[in-house]
Formats: structure tokens, sequence, C-alpha cells
């Protein structure tokens, strides 16, 4: 893909070229004739140029969303997600608006990678995302931050729709059995939700959110600790 784009940048370069010397050649022509000729020719150049660049501008645009998505899940990686981020938080401080970030982390993940192999764990991420794409909104965020780390950025939501919605998810992905081959793998995740304001700044939000979900995920493991206790 990045050798097409250069290509394309020298046939665009040679066409400029082609056609910034026809044009020279047309102002010296006294022949009708000639100076239509040049004419035509340079406006079958024009043409092919302006392909060119719409080729261009295209597989530019195909780099940029390669940039910004993980390739496994096709969710938003962490590039993309704190770009949108970044834009939802200037339009909150604009418009005065209110939202939701959930940060999430599956648990025992890196058992399931151990013990049945990658393969496993990347259709697990794979189910995962596509819990959440299911469960928002179109105008909503879902983001695979790396690893076992999601992200869901719940755009113009008042706190208790947000929570609500990001509830029904955690219970989803909670009670979630998955299939591979003869075994049954019960999914567990660990949820963090902070919301922003027009106050909220990318990187108080992102440690909030953050702080929240691992404050979760050590309340589990003491649980836990207690039950085996007893």
């Amino acid at each position: 893909m990045f050798d097409n784009v250069k290509n394309n940048d020298t046939q665009v370069s040679e066409l400029v070229a082609s056609i910034c010397r026809l044009a020279s050649c047309m102002e010296g022509r006294g022949d009708a004739a000639q100076r239509e000729e040049t004419l035509h020719e340079t406006l079958r150049l024009t043409y092919k140029l302006e392909e060119a660049l719409n080729q261009r501008n295209e597989r530019i645009a195909y780099l940029d969303r390669l940039a910004m998505t993980d390739s496994l899940t096709g969710l938003l990686n962490r590039r993309g997600f704190q770009a949108e981020l970044q834009r939802v938080l200037a339009s909150a401080r604009r418009f005065k608006e209110t939202g939701i970030l959930a940060y999430i982390d599956l648990d025992d993940f890196k058992q399931i990678n151990d013990t049945f192999g990658h393969a496993c764990g990347d259709e697990v991420l794979c189910h995962i995302a596509r819990v959440m794409e299911r469960m928002t909104r179109g105008m909503d965020y879902v983001a695979r931050l790396g690893g076992d780390e999601f992200a869901i950025l719940l755009v113009r939501s008042q706190w208790q729709d947000g929570e609500r919605c990001i509830e029904k998810i955690a219970h989803e992905i909670n009670s979630t059995t998955l299939r591979w081959q003869e075994h049954l793998l019960s999914l567990k995740a660990s949820f963090g939700i902070q919301t922003y304001d027009h106050n909220s700044s990318t990187t108080n939000l992102i440690s909030a959110a953050d702080d929240a979900m691992y404050l979760t995920k050590k309340l589990k493991r003491d649980k836990c600790t207690l039950s085996a206790a007893e």
C-alpha cells in the first residue's frame, strides 16, 4: 500500500510536468489546428491527473483508517480512540455536553491464552468486541486499547442512562459462556466508569476511569480471597 502511494505520487508529478510542457508549447504555436490539438491533449492529461489525485486521496484515507484501527477486532485502537475522545471533549466544552467513559479489562485473560492458546484468546477478544458494538449506539465509540483492555465512550449521555448501558454490557459479558473446541469458557471482565462534562480533560478522564476499573478488579480479588479463607 505504501508503494502504491509512492507510485501514485510519481504519476501525479509526471502528469503535472507534462501539462506544464504542453501549456508552454501552446503559447508558442500560432497554428490554430496545432493549438487545438495541444489543448485536447492538455485536457486529457488534466482528467487523468484528477483521477490520479482521487486515487491518491483514497489510498491515504485508507492508510489513515488503518493507523486508527485495531487489526484483530476492527475496533478503534488506542490512537484512534484518543483522537475521538479529544474531539468529543472539545464538543463537550463548546456545547456543555455530558457523557460516560468506561474502561474494561478482561479477568484472567492470560490464563485463557496460556491454557488454550492465542487463537482462543483472539476469539475471546473478537467476541467481546462484537458484544460491545452490538450493545452501544452508532454515535458511541468502542475501542481495543491493547491486549485485553477495552474502552467505551458513550457520547451525549446522562449519568443514569450511561450507567445503565454499561451495566447491561457488563452483565452480558460476565454471564457469557463461549465455546472453544470441546471447552466452555466463562468470560469475566472488570469495568470502571467515569462521567465527563465541559470541564473534563482527556488525561484526568482516562485516569479516573482506569482507577475505577482497577478498584473493581481489586474488590473482586478481595472477595475471592475472603471466600477462599472461609
